[in-house]
């Protein structure tokens, strides 16, 4: 092990639990907190869950008094808050280290101020440890197994996206914000106006603990950092103390290339009427599994039908009800039955004139990919996401008119292989 467990406080009951865990061992098997779609992801990621691993820390948190008109850092809290976390994290991969892991997912930190102390609280770190299926390098540069607080499905987008996790950096900063006079207070009542002390309070504090995370990832060697969580915590401390805490996963480039292909329509010869979206379809690598590889929907000779079918289903771009409206009208013989979803907001006048109210959303799914439309500052967003087994791994935002695009190809791909569905589309241009 390169981290000595008994010199962090790591209790001999675990030491054995994780011995039995280690794989190789006699009936030896895995405990995970992943949900069973984070599992499948994970796996399908190339990595394998070993056990649950946790640490944790007791810490009597000490005591400082912030002045009563003053914004100021409380180190004494900042640091006790720091420290125990810190304790908490290392025991945890002091546990992974023990089953021989290259890492730790799905990491909680959690806090719990206990009824047996006022200024005790416990400080725990939760996650599953994995190994790699296939031989490398994942640990970090102090060889220390990587940590991420990432879920599955994010984990699964970053290995895929040519990025792997380094470690879990943070930042804390308790903060005293300091009182406002009354007669301040007193002349701010029915006006609209900005508290300037309290702004630079919270703006410095949260500074302070993005700076400290910013300064962890460096250390690491790290290209940067997501998922990152900038959370406010009162604990037991009152209204005018409060710890910021920032909070992310440090990741490194895995290859030179990150690109990640733009979604194009394909459909499996042996399913005519389910179709998808991959990234990066097309050509020779279009799929090659025996009886169903997958080819791109919009051939040369089909390129003016799907100019065709798109100009009929497109719409007012800033109005949702307008899109419903002429999808409704131009595809509902096209479109299977529950292909087609509607959010709507109702006002008390909608309801009590009975109508349906504002279309908000619009999705429609197409296999594992559903395409969306939603209304944003007045106008109109587009989105292609992407399912694994009921999960969304990815979303991209495009352009009105490449959904537009993408759904028009769907529709004179059923065309060509529905006789059905060719009457309707010729109806739809008919009209059109």
């Amino acid at each position: 092990m390169t981290i000595e467990a008994n010199e962090l406080g790591i209790p001999e009951d675990a030491m054995r639990r994780l011995a039995e865990m280690r794989p190789g061992e006699p009936g030896g098997l895995f405990t995970s907190d992943l949900s069973v779609n984070e599992f499948l992801l994970v796996r399908e990621a190339g990595f394998r869950p070993l056990g649950l691993v946790l640490g944790s820390s007791i810490y009597h948190v000490g005591l400082q008094i912030g002045r009563w008109s003053q914004n100021m850092e409380l180190d004494t809290l900042s640091q006790a808050m720091y420290h125990a976390r810190e304790l908490a994290m290392s025991r945890m991969e002091a546990e992974a280290d023990a089953l021989g892991a290259d890492g730790i997912v799905g990491v909680r930190l959690e806090i719990e101020f206990k009824e047996f102390g006022n200024d005790l609280a416990e400080f725990i770190a939760v996650g599953t440890a994995v190994k790699s299926d296939v031989k490398g390098n994942w640990r970090n540069d102090e060889n220390k197994p990587f940590t991420s607080d990432l879920s599955g499905q994010d984990f699964w987008t970053l290995i895929q996206a040519g990025y792997a996790p380094l470690g879990m950096v943070m930042g804390s900063c308790v903060y005293h914000i300091a009182h406002q006079g009354a007669l301040k207070a007193m002349g701010n009542v029915g006006r609209n106006v900005e508290i300037p002390k309290f702004t630079e309070a919270l703006y410095d504090a949260r500074e302070l603990a993005m700076s400290r995370m910013q300064a962890e990832a460096e250390q690491l060697k790290a290209e940067g950092i997501v998922g990152v969580q900038l959370l406010s915590l009162a604990h037991k401390w009152g209204g005018h103390t409060t710890e910021f805490f920032a909070i992310g996963t440090a990741v490194r480039p895995l290859r030179a290339d990150h690109i990640i292909a733009k979604p194009q329509m394909v459909l499996p010869t042996d399913r005519p009427v389910s179709s998808e979206i991959v990234p990066g379809a097309g050509g020779a690598d279009a799929g090659n599994g025996e009886g169903s590889a997958e080819l791109p929907v919009e051939r040369d000779g089909d390129a003016a039908v799907v100019d065709l079918v798109a100009a009929a289903i497109r719409a007012d771009t800033a109005d949702l009800d307008a899109y419903h409206r002429v999808l409704s009208a131009t595809v509902s013989d096209l479109l299977p039955v529950g292909m087609v979803e509607v959010d709507r907001e109702r006002t008390m006048k909608d309801r009590m004139a009975g109508r349906e109210g504002r279309a908000t959303s619009i999705r429609i799914r197409l296999g594992d990919r559903t395409l969306e439309l939603v209304t944003r500052h007045g106008g109109l967003v587009a989105t292609v996401a992407r399912e694994v087994r009921g999960v969304v791994i990815s979303r991209q935002e495009i352009s009105v008119a490449e959904w537009t695009q993408l759904l028009a190809q769907y529709l004179a791909q059923l065309a060509a292989e529905s006789a059905d569905a060719r009457l309707a589309l010729s109806k739809l241009l008919g009209e059109a």
